[in-house]
């Protein structure tokens, strides 16, 4: 259950920020989205390949979980969005090929998913990093 409900949060936070993305108005700090075009979203799954990530009570392994959601994500935004996957299967991807990937491809917006882990096992939650331009 608790693996849907970060699904579901996923989906509504990337579809609200590409919208808000073609929204912006045209400043220096917020880019726009051209509009002769869908929005481009580049998925990044974490980990994968000899990186396996953290591994849950189980031994499911964060590179599995994180590819996944990411399969499941991509499918759902590709009625409105682009979408690029950095990784497709489970195979080492270098963090700088990951970023390369995403400003080659001049993505609108770029969500690496990791389900991570904690010592406190009892917190549970959502955390999004973002980067905004100077």
């Amino acid at each position: 259950m608790r693996l849907a409900a970060l699904y579901g949060a996923m989906v509504i936070l990337a579809m609200t920020t590409a919208a808000a993305l073609a929204e912006a108005p045209e400043t220096p700090s917020a880019p726009k989205i051209s509009s002769d075009r869908s929005p481009l979203i580049v998925i990044d799954p974490g980990h994968g390949g000899r990186d396996k990530g953290a591994r849950g009570p189980t031994g499911l392994m964060e590179k599995t979980v994180s590819l996944e959601l990411s399969r499941q994500l991509a499918l759902e935004l590709k009625a409105d969005y682009q979408v690029i996957l950095t990784r497709s299967d489970d195979y080492d991807v270098d963090l700088l090929q990951r970023a390369a990937i995403a400003n080659q491809s001049k993505a609108d917006l770029m969500i690496s998913i990791h389900t991570g882990s904690g010592f406190l096992h009892r917190t549970d939650g959502i955390v999004v990093f973002y980067h905004a331009p100077l």
